[in-house]
């Protein structure tokens, strides 16, 4: 008899224990960072875009041209004016993300599809760099292919993009 109390005590305690769950990680994190650039990136959010980024942010874009690739860099101030100035809704999505974590650094290299105003605008990959600081993890820098043509459908789990 007294073991059955014990046991049904043990089981009351377990079954009444708060469940600990288990902490974000830093693939979740640096995810979460990238999924709330793109959003601010759609809202025209610059205040959320300069907290993401890093000071010395840079980003460059890589287009095919018949041979050869033209090269266009792109710093912070010019970035947050263009994304500001975007004529229309600019949507931009990712999927199928590869993440890489390294103490304070990370990448995450992702398909993508930029849209304005509900049209494809260009598709290519994106890869993203950022480092984790004191205020957790920033993106340090984007480099993408932009191409215009010969865009791969994306998952129909991402749905249709609205004007």
């Amino acid at each position: 008899m007294r073991r059955l109390l014990v046991l049904k005590l043990g089981l009351c305690v377990a079954f009444t224990a708060p469940v600990t769950l288990p902490a974000q990680t830093a693939r979740d994190s640096v995810l979460s960072v990238v999924n709330t650039m793109l959003g601010a990136v759609t809202a025209k959010d610059t205040t959320t875009l300069r907290a993401i980024f890093r000071p010395e942010y840079q980003q460059f874009a890589v287009t095919n041209d018949a041979d050869s690739a033209i090269v266009r860099r792109t710093l912070l101030e010019q970035y947050l004016i263009n994304r500001a100035n975007i004529n229309g809704k600019g949507v931009g999505r990712i999927w199928e993300p590869t993440v890489l974590v390294r103490g304070r650094i990370a990448v995450v290299w992702a398909p993508y599809d930029f849209h304005v105003n509900g049209v494809l605008s260009n598709c290519g990959v994106d890869s993203f760099t950022l480092v984790r600081g004191n205020t957790g993890w920033q993106v340090a820098g984007i480099t993408f292919t932009s191409d215009r043509t010969g865009c791969p459908a994306p998952p129909q789990s991402l749905g249709p993009v609205t004007p």
